[in-house]
């Protein structure tokens, strides 16, 4: 499950990539359902895969349509339909109600920060293009526009690169990882900043400060432990 409305079943198998938030793969985890992770073309990830293999998930479009797709189509399914692809801010919300991420968004409002404010700093990052239909307003985005343009292209591609294989599932040295990851500052640093790079760009780019390459990889590398490491 890429995407989820409301509760899930113990049935439901959760099939993450392995940079996606962690919030709901918690909640799988929580709420004891088995689920898995998989890889993309993301450099941290690559980096992790040299440890154990993984199985790939295509997720380079942005939406979890073609991810789940891509892992529909490895796990042998052929015939498969889409519903609720709007590609837009229907009705001025950047996510459909139930879902985990609008609940999360409701969670980290306050007075000073509403929930509304929240919305509209991720809608409106970008330049927005407006539409009025039938007394409904809905936005969009060239970003989302964009998503919506991959999707018309590859969605008549019928074939997954390839299947999955039972080999690439595999229990994660996890604890082995972080030990190498801490290492890796001091004696593999171009290695883990090609890693690093999509959060050690948007970080330098954040802090807009003239700091020293190192310092900056310090920084991203004790961030990244934050979120992965409780």
């Amino acid at each position: 499950m890429l995407t989820v409305l409301g509760l899930f079943r113990k049935k439901t198998v959760g099939i993450f990539d392995l940079c996606s938030n962690p919030i709901l793969a918690r909640e799988f985890l929580k709420n004891g359902n088995s689920f898995f992770f998989t890889k993309s073309a993301h450099p941290f990830v690559q980096y992790a895969s040299l440890f154990s293999p993984f199985p790939y998930m295509e997720t380079s479009s942005g939406t979890v349509a073609l991810a789940a797709r891509s892992a529909a189509l490895s796990l042998g399914f052929k015939d498969l339909e889409f519903l609720g692809l709007d590609f837009a801010y229907t009705a001025g919300k950047a996510y459909a109600n139930g879902t985990y991420l609008s609940n999360q968004f409701e969670k980290r409002a306050y007075k000073t920060s509403p929930l509304e404010t929240k919305f509209c700093d991720l809608m409106f990052r970008t330049e927005v293009k407006k539409t009025e239909k039938n007394g409904k307003i809905t936005y969009s985005t060239s970003l989302l526009e964009g998503y919506k343009t991959f999707f018309k292209k590859e969605i008549s591609l019928n074939s997954a690169d390839y299947k999955w294989k039972k080999e690439e599932f595999a229990i994660f040295p996890y604890a082995d990882f972080i030990s190498h990851l801490k290492k890796s500052v001091h004696n593999d640093k171009k290695m883990l900043t090609t890693a690093l790079l999509p959060y050690f760009a948007y970080l330098s780019k954040r802090l807009s400060k003239n700091i020293s390459d190192f310092a900056d990889l310090e920084l991203v590398l004790s961030q990244i432990l934050e979120y992965t490491v409780s």
